[in-house]
């Protein structure tokens, strides 16, 4: 929902200046709902690490290392570190919003990064 209006709320602004673009532009829906899944993946995610951790201030700076700072140390050019960073919300998310095609070494498919939304179902459903 706030993807939603966060979408044509901006969109509103930029069609004045004649920038906007509609729902239907390619591309513009599989972001807006990368968007709204973010959220509930980090949290489930979060929770996740949290019952494991079983201490309220390791499981929060787990957490945000987890989801944070482990995407961005992890790179594409190593198959290890490419495998690691597939596993990532973050970088799920910033596939699903990245425009075109890349050549990477050890690409992976949209699909993969839908695995996140099966996985957050599933583990939804055990609580």
């Amino acid at each position: 929902m706030v993807a939603a209006a966060s979408f044509w709320l901006s969109q509103a602004v930029l069609s004045v200046r004649d920038a906007g673009l509609s729902i239907t532009h390619p591309g513009a829906l599989r972001l807006m709902v990368a968007s709204a899944l973010l959220a509930p993946v980090g949290a489930v995610t979060g929770m996740a690490l949290g019952a494991q951790l079983r201490r309220s201030a390791v499981s929060v700076v787990g957490s945000v290392l987890l989801l944070l700072f482990v995407p961005m140390v992890l790179g594409e050019r190593r198959h290890l570190t490419a495998v690691l960073a597939h596993t990532t919300p973050l970088k799920a998310w910033q596939r699903l919003a990245a425009p075109g095609t890349f050549e990477q070494p050890y690409p992976w498919t949209v699909g993969g990064a839908r695995g996140w939304c099966t996985r957050c179902g599933r583990s939804a459903r055990r609580w």
